[in-house]
């Protein structure tokens, strides 16, 4: 690999980091990753009966603490509910609220939904390309630098 392609590939990483400018106005008290973390919980609500503060940390990649810290910040806002383990009461059970759902709706689901159809010119096969090549890009640079 050259150092001219490994410059245009940084660059274009550069210019699709502003691609979330695009992201929908939040409210001013909420930040991207705390809409990360609705979906996230949402998405777990699909497939598990309980979902715990660890699941979101494990699922998200992110530490048990700063995870802590956007669901206490989630809950002071009344976005999701989080009620103790009835054996365990270091364990806590998180669900979103009906705020929750329709904050999810908004800034996931049409969000998401608005992009797809901005997006239907782009090949399938091309996004999933483009995809696999910034996965393997950041594993090979962590592995190695």
């Amino acid at each position: 690999m050259n150092t001219t392609l490994t410059r245009r590939f940084f660059d274009t990483c550069q210019t699709a980091k502003h691609l979330l400018n695009c992201l929908p106005p939040l409210p001013p008290w909420m930040t991207p990753r705390q809409i990360k973390v609705i979906d996230t919980l949402h998405q777990l609500q699909q497939t598990q009966d309980i979902v715990r503060i660890s699941d979101i940390a494990n699922e998200m990649g992110g530490t048990l603490p700063s995870i802590t810290r956007m669901i206490s910040e989630l809950e002071k806002h009344d976005v999701l509910s989080r009620r103790p383990s009835d054996t365990d009461k270091r364990v806590h059970y998180l669900s979103l609220t009906t705020y929750g759902e329709a904050l999810y709706e908004q800034y996931v689901d049409l969000f998401h939904a608005q992009v797809a159809k901005c997006f239907e010119e782009i090949d399938e096969q091309d996004m999933l390309t483009a995809i696999d090549v910034i996965e393997r890009a950041k594993e090979l640079l962590e592995e190695n630098l």
